[in-house]
């Protein structure tokens, strides 16, 4: 997080009207974006680990509540309701677009930067001051050339693991390798856990197009004052909205012993994403059959200059929204779950 609000004190500083009069703006903004990436790449990739570590208990718990009644606690269960509460705080930390755009039209763009950076700070200074209550899990030492090796001699035995495992070549080949079976099967468990996960890499690709075209797709439409950026904002407005809902429904489906695993998870994420791009296209298509330009939306003389667009309202985007959103909410949280439970620890260091 050091590197990412480097990345941001460069943006806003260089970002400063003194700044850009003398020419700063253009570096300043290279060499933050290449930090601010450095930063968030970092964050994504350790924390989801290190937020699932702050749960020690690998046991079921039996828990006394208020009546009489008594509970046993779900390790797994435990960890998705952590995952879905993290993916809520982020998106509701995204709502800040909203502010953000109007700092920037009132202000500048340093304004809405400055409220970025500032959030870095704050966040900063909770895990420093949280820093003696929180599981650090010693770091282990680095398993990447031994995972290599793994690999290399399971190509040179024809793709198949098993054979690259220490009884194996000892028994068959008399050779003495470096690493043992056990760490063999944690390799093993992994590329499983990636195979899986690859799937999440067209979700993420066909997620992320979807946003940025619903984005074009505003500006198309009447927006009744409101910036087509502002219409992203939806997006989290309706993960907030629905997460809840959605975690009431994984809870009071537990309890009736309908456990819905991540797989089944992901898989109802894609049928929501699939319905969402089909709901978008019904609703271009829609554009293309409305007034001035139909299909040629901007492109008309009657748009004056690109100025009037089509005579669609924008909030018919809506559903969209809340349809994505239901996929985003079950298909990342079931995706950092799925990462944390299935990878083998030794990896993890």
């Amino acid at each position: 997080m050091i590197v990412y609000a480097c990345g941001g004190l460069i943006l806003l500083l260089t970002s400063l009207p003194i700044a850009l009069h003398h020419g700063a703006g253009p570096a300043g903004l290279g060499v933050s974006m290449i930090l601010i990436a450095c930063g968030v790449g970092g964050v994504k990739a350790t924390f989801p680990i290190f937020l699932g570590d702050q749960y020690t208990k690998t046991q079921p718990q039996l828990i006394h509540k208020r009546g009489g009644r008594k509970m046993v606690t779900n390790r797994n269960l435990t960890i998705q309701s952590i995952y879905t509460l993290s993916f809520w705080v982020t998106n509701l930390s995204s709502l800040s677009i909203i502010p953000a755009t109007f700092l920037e039209s009132k202000f500048g763009f340093w304004s809405a930067y400055l409220l970025g950076f500032g959030a870095l700070l704050i966040s900063i200074a909770i895990l420093c001051g949280l820093s003696s209550k929180l599981v650090k899990v010693p770091m282990g030492t680095n398993i990447i050339l031994s995972a290599g090796k793994v690999l290399g001699c399971a190509i040179k035995s024809g793709f198949r693991l098993d054979h690259t495992k220490a009884s194996y070549q000892a028994s068959h080949y008399n050779r003495a390798v470096s690493w043992t079976d056990e760490f063999v099967d944690e390799i093993k468990v992994t590329l499983r856990t990636c195979r899986v996960l690859l799937s999440m890499a067209v979700f993420t690709l066909c997620m992320g197009q979807m946003l940025n075209n619903l984005v074009s797709q505003a500006g198309q439409m009447e927006l009744h004052g409101v910036p087509n950026d502002m219409i992203q904002a939806l997006s989290g407005i309706a993960v907030v909205l629905l997460g809840p809902v959605i975690q009431g429904v994984m809870s009071l489906l537990a309890k009736r012993r309908i456990l819905l695993g991540p797989i089944v998870r992901m898989a109802i994420s894609f049928i929501f994403t699939a319905a969402g791009m089909a709901f978008a296209g019904g609703v271009q298509q829609l554009i293309y059959s409305a007034p001035p330009c139909y299909n040629a939306p901007l492109a008309c003389a009657e748009s004056m200059g690109g100025t009037i667009p089509n005579k669609i309202n924008v909030w018919l985007q809506t559903p969209i929204h809340f349809i994505l959103a239901s996929g985003e909410i079950l298909g990342y949280v079931a995706m950092d779950e799925v990462s944390y439970t299935n990878s083998p620890r030794a990896l993890n260091q």
